[in-house]
């Protein structure tokens, strides 16, 4: 598989904005932010997958693009409760 110029410039850009959002969640105190950048490392890796389906071709990979969206979502959803709740300060 040869990946074309364009093809490689939005790989190269969705992983730069995961390593952004890395140095994100290691740098700033905010949880909220740390949350958002963890959202937003999701949704980059979810395009990757749905990035690699569409070149390949195959319906596989937008069937794991769901379940990888709905696990991260439930994810977010539950991180974000129990903050709100307390957390482990209780």
């Amino acid at each position: 598989m040869v990946l074309s110029f364009l093809e490689k410039t939005v790989l190269f850009f969705i992983i730069m904005s995961i390593l952004y959002n890395s140095f994100r969640i290691i740098l700033i105190d905010r949880i909220w932010d740390k949350l958002l950048s963890l959202n937003m490392i999701s949704s980059n890796i979810l395009m990757i997958i749905v990035f690699f389906a569409a070149i390949k071709n195959t319906p596989m990979y937008l069937d794991v693009a769901f379940a990888y969206s709905l696990v991260g979502f439930l994810a977010l959803a539950l991180i974000s409760s129990f903050i709100l709740k307390g957390g482990r300060t209780k």
